[in-house]
């Protein structure tokens, strides 16, 4: 099907109650952007909040990442338990740790596009730049801030045994960054992942 325009007797229709009409706006921008998606549309039912539902739950870029992650986090926490010897709920959504999440979700995403639109196509270039940004900023920027709240924690400690003025109870997060080897892991997953979704669910 080809790509959609925007229907003008809704738009004229509609113009004066501007919560539909930005909502029907944005629902043909997202059906022009996706228009080669190689999913089948979801049925409408005629009500747009519902239509949106079921497009967002079909969208196959957004489920192979979605998807990705919860993978990558349901592995953090049970690796994280068997290091451990106690579950912990909380990495379930928790940052650092392997693998890494942030690194599983973009590249499901980058290696999904590049299946679906061949990787000559501007979806792929985005997908893949924000990939390597986010792993690249994973190993960096956050893995240094996770050192420093270690540090930093330590230092807070050490500040509260030798003084009699205590400072507020404050703990930094040290779970923030990932190693090479967590990134690594987490791309591994993504990649997995998105052939799976490609070939055997959409």
């Amino acid at each position: 099907m080809g790509r959609e325009s925007v229907n003008s007797d809704f738009l004229r229709k509609n113009r004066g109650n501007g919560v539909v009409f930005f909502l029907r706006m944005w629902y043909n921008y997202y059906k022009y952007l996706f228009a080669g998606s190689r999913s089948k549309p979801a049925e409408h039912t005629g009500n747009i909040y519902m239509d949106w539902l079921k497009d967002i739950f079909t969208n196959p870029f957004l489920m192979t990442g979605l998807s990705s992650w919860t993978v990558a986090q349901v592995l953090k926490t049970i690796i994280h338990c068997l290091i451990n010897k106690k579950l912990d709920l909380h990495r379930l959504i928790g940052d650092g740790g392997m693998p890494s999440g942030h690194s599983a979700t973009v590249t499901a995403l980058a290696i999904f596009s590049a299946l679906t639109y061949g990787v000559g196509s501007f979806q792929f270039a985005v997908t893949a730049i924000l990939a390597t940004i986010v792993c690249h900023d994973a190993m960096g920027v956050r893995l240094e801030t996770g050192k420093q709240a270690v540090v930093l924690n330590e230092m807070l400690s050490i500040f509260n045994l030798l003084t009699t003025e205590q400072l507020p109870e404050v703990k930094l997060k040290e779970f923030v960054g990932h190693t090479p080897i967590q990134v690594l892991a987490g791309i591994l997953v993504g990649f997995a992942n998105a052939f799976v979704m490609y070939y055997f669910v959409f």
